[in-house]
């Protein structure tokens, strides 16, 4: 008994699921689809009198568009173009203060100038502190001086060059802060 109600259960699915397709397959080709009249077809070329005019919303919006922005925060001085008016690359749209930039360069040239002054004192220091040592060490050699003033003369010697080393990369700095401020300017 209960296998026969199972059985007429899904005979009866089956015979409701075939009926609903057999719907859906009626309205998607094109039963139940609305017919639109009164509607003149014309090609592109024909010229034609326009019955009704439609109003709609819309937004413009330019083909290309441009974001401009300084690198840097200062003043304004002048605006050379207005918002919609065409520029060609390379066209000054504004001036900014550049007096501080300036300044910072200038300090920066400067800054670079005097490491190069130091580098070439430390230049010479260590070619004068390479020359004593050489002599003090003849002398050393000679046993006409103590090994205490040998060290005091090598020490002298590495000093000097330690300095240079120090000041070579002072140097190094000062023209990375020069090209630094020149860019920003």
């Amino acid at each position: 008994m209960m296998r026969k109600t199972m059985l007429l259960m899904i005979a009866l699915t089956l015979a409701l699921a075939s009926a609903a397709c057999s719907d859906k397959a009626e309205i998607h080709a094109g039963k139940n689809r609305l017919k639109v009249t009164g509607v003149t077809v014309m090609s592109l070329g024909q010229a034609g009198d326009v019955q009704s005019l439609r109003e709609v919303a819309a937004t413009v919006k330019a083909g290309t568009q441009s974001i401009v922005s300084a690198r840097t925060m200062g003043t304004v001085l002048s605006v050379n173009v207005k918002e919609g008016d065409r520029v060609k690359r390379g066209t000054l749209l504004l001036s900014i203060d550049d007096r501080e930039l300036r300044a910072k360069t200038n300090a920066a040239e400067e800054a670079l100038n005097e490491a190069r002054r130091a580098l070439s004192s430390a230049t010479e220091r260590r070619t004068l502190a390479a020359k004593t040592y050489d002599r003090y060490r003849k002398l050393y050699d000679e046993k006409a001086l103590s090994p205490q003033e040998l060290d005091d003369f090598e020490t002298q010697k590495n000093v000097a060059e330690h300095e240079y080393e120090r000041v070579s990369a002072m140097v190094k700095q000062a023209e990375a802060g020069a090209e630094e401020a020149r860019v920003w300017l």
